[in-house]
């Protein structure tokens, strides 16, 4: 059960930064992350995760997704498996409420 009601921009920003943190976290959920689920705020950086992936099969320095999203993102230090596992149930959610 989600702990989260509402996906406000502050939610979405720390989904953003989880997928910005983590290589596998982004390699697992990579096919349920769509711009269109967030903010307008954060297209421009979920569309620039996505396009950089698909292009090189990495994701992009923390520079590349600042300068050209123009949102000011940081990763998440120590991400820990339980981390994982509470971003994956509630971002699935998330994607299924949107």
């Amino acid at each position: 059960m989600s702990d989260i009601k509402e996906y406000n921009e502050e939610i979405q920003e720390l989904f953003v930064r989880f997928l910005i943190s983590d290589n596998d976290l982004f390699a697992r959920c990579q096919n349920i992350v769509h711009p269109e689920h967030f903010n307008t705020k954060f297209r421009p950086a979920v569309e620039l995760l996505l396009n950089h992936s698909a292009d090189y099969n990495s994701l992009p320095k923390l520079e590349q997704l600042n300068a050209i999203s123009k949102v000011p993102l940081e990763p998440i230090e120590n991400v820990t498996p339980d981390h994982q596992n509470w971003f994956m149930d509630e971002f699935e959610t998330f994607c299924r409420h949107k």
